[in-house]
Parts: C-alpha cells; structure tokens; sequence
C-alpha cells in the first residue's frame, strides 16, 4: 500500500513520538489527530513515502518495540524514532522531510539573508561616507583651483576696452555704434580669450601641482576601507589563566541513559623526579630498614 511513514510529537505528551502510516500526506494526517480535541498540535517530525507503507511501519514498530507505550506511541527520541524508519525503508524511501532539517535550512537562509542585507548596508554606509570625504576635498581644493583660472568678467572688461580702442581708430564710427559694437565684439572676443587662458591655466605649475594633491586624497579615499568599529568602553578584567592539566573532565552524557559525574576533588598533579627522591630519603632516614 503506497502511502507515507511518519514520526509525530505532541507537546501534551513530552518525550513521546507516533510512528504510523497515511496513504494521504502526513499534513492531512496530523489535521486529523488535532481535531481529537488535543490540547496542543499535534507536529510532523519526519516523513518518507515508500511504496508499501504498512509493511514499512510495521518493520519499524517491530524495532522500537522495547519502547512502546502504545499502539503507534513509542518513548523514545525522534532521531531514534526516524532511524527505525530509514532503516526499514531503506533504498525505497522517497520526499522525505525531516522538520529540524528544514528549519535548520530556514534558519541558515534567514542568516545568509541578513548578512547579505548587513553587507548591503555596510556597503551603502562606506559609499556615503566616501561621498561626503570626495565632497570635502572638492570644496577644500576648489577654490585654490579656481584661482588659477583668470575672471571671466575682467576678460570681457579687458576685450571691451581692446574693441573699443580699435573702433575709436576708424574716423566714420560714431559714440553709440562704437559703445554697442564694442560690447558686442568684446563679449565674442572674450569667450575666444577665456578658452585660450584657462587652457594656459590648465597647465601652470600652480595648477598643475594642486590637481596632483587633490587626485593623491582622492584616490586615498577610494582605497580606503571602513573605519574600525569603536572599542567597548567597559572592559572586564582578564581572568587569569588557570591550569586543567589537574582538573577534572566536565560529566558527559552516555547514551542518555547516565551520567559520568565528576570525581568530587581534584586530580593531584604530578611530582618532579626530585620530589619523589626527597620523599624515599625521608622514608629510609625514618625507617633504616626500608
């Protein structure tokens, strides 16, 4: 009978797991039992389709059998509980879903996410912080770099008073003719002027040396990383080292069925070849037949 092997829990029944079979899903199933008027859901730990699935469930009852409770409960662990089932399944187990696997996987994708979302926003922050650096040595260095470059106004006065000059040359030209005409060439003669000064500007030693300082900061910016994280401004005091080689193991778990409890003193630490020396003269001189 095709169907699916389950193992389910129930928080109303601690340290208790169900291992049956549904020839629906194991969803449906565990619907089922919880309108059973159960005090708390009833959860799918795990589950595997297999083509005989009562033979399955009956193979993996007939594991855990020193652990039954009841018809389909069984004390016992989950992990337990889940091997019997791989293990009567065997190569036959299909889609099998084991609910702390899948939250494991949740759990490692919403880590992933939030690091890449933290990495987003490491990366946001150091761009913005790079952004108002550049801003900063842009308006520290613009204004010794505009001064470089000549005033576009004292090049217009300047090619005004030239037309000007040379208009007043011509014995036919009048006052107004010459005043609009010499503003209008001068205005034209200055645009010409402007372009050929500041490419001479571009390439003075003043220029030239600042454009250098400004592009070295730059480029320091682009190369840095983000600044260290501010240390915590309470510290604790460093405990000081101690030794194990003379303490007990902490008590471990066997099994689940004990455990190995620690030796209530300590272990004694080994002596130095001089101690026991001293320690078998001390012997002899006390007893000479020793």
């Amino acid at each position: 009978m095709e169907g699916y092997v389950y193992v389910m829990s129930n928080k109303a029944m601690p340290g208790l797991v169900k291992v049956g079979f549904t020839t629906g899903t194991p969803e449906e199933r565990a619907a089922q039992l919880n309108g059973t008027h159960s005090p708390h859901p009833v959860v799918v730990e795990y589950s595997t389709h297999v083509p005989d699935a009562r033979a399955v469930e009956r193979e993996a009852h007939l594991r855990l059998r020193k652990h039954r409770e009841g018809k389909e409960w069984f004390r016992c662990s989950r992990e337990l509980a889940i091997n019997a089932i791989k293990r009567a399944a065997g190569d036959l187990a299909r889609n099998e879903f084991s609910r702390v696997e899948q939250e494991r996987q949740q759990a490692a994708y919403q880590e992933q996410a939030r690091q890449h979302r933290e990495a987003e926003k490491r990366a946001r922050d150091e761009e913005q912080r790079k952004a108002g650096l550049r801003i900063a040595v842009e308006q520290r260095y613009g204004p010794r770099l505009a001064k470089c470059f000549p005033s576009f106004w004292s090049v217009y006065g300047w090619s005004c008073v030239t037309v000007w000059f040379v208009i007043a040359c011509f014995p036919g030209a009048t006052f107004m003719g010459g005043l609009f005409g010499g503003a209008l060439l001068g205005f034209i003669l200055a645009f010409v002027a402007k372009g050929v000064l500041d490419d001479r500007a571009m390439k003075s030693p003043a220029y030239v040396a600042a454009a250098a300082e400004r592009q070295r900061e730059l480029d320091a910016i682009d190369r840095s990383g983000p600044p260290p994280a501010p240390a915590s401004s309470t510290s604790t005091p460093a405990k000081p080292t101690v030794s194990t080689r003379a303490t007990a193991p902490a008590p471990r778990l066997v099994r689940g069925d004990y455990t190995i409890e620690p030796p209530t003193g300590t272990i004694a630490a080994d002596k130095s070849p001089e101690q026991l020396a001293r320690e078998r003269a001390a012997r002899v001189n006390q007893d000479p037949a020793a």
